[in-house]
């Protein structure tokens, strides 16, 4: 029997955007940040975002960690872990270090898993040493 370990979701967050709540625009924090209403939009945060299981956000995400329990249509940018858990569902391309699914999660994008890439040092696969030489 194996044991699976349960994250909270619940992690401090400096700024929440609560049940109930909406909201549409550009959101910067300087901490965390936790959606559990709706949002639309564009979030940069210098600490982690975490999207609630009932959140429902329209926006691209850039944090340091990203867990997503809810729904997320938007590119995501994970400067270190993105964890998708069985309710999240992600429809749109995400960049991160690290990555973490839950059996039950949906992904529907494309993935950049390169370290490189996440701090604006994005590598081209198709360019070669023989390109350098031309």
């Amino acid at each position: 029997m194996a044991f699976i370990k349960k994250r909270p979701i619940n992690e401090k967050a400096e700024s929440i955007l609560g049940t109930g709540a909406c909201w549409e625009g550009t959101l910067k924090t300087e901490g965390s940040l936790k959606i559990d209403g709706r949002f639309k939009g564009q979030v940069v945060a210098a600490g982690s975002i975490v999207i609630g299981e009932n959140a429902h956000v329209e926006a691209s995400l850039e944090g340091s960690n990203i867990l997503i329990a809810g729904t997320v249509h938007g590119e995501v940018k994970a400067e270190g872990k993105l964890e998708i858990t069985p309710k999240g569902k992600l429809y749109g391309n995400f960049t991160a270090v690290k990555l973490l699914v839950d059996e039950g999660a949906i992904i529907r994008g494309e993935c950049l898993m390169d370290s490189n890439s996440v701090n604006g040092e994005a590598l081209n696969p198709l360019s070669s040493a023989d390109d350098e030489d031309a």
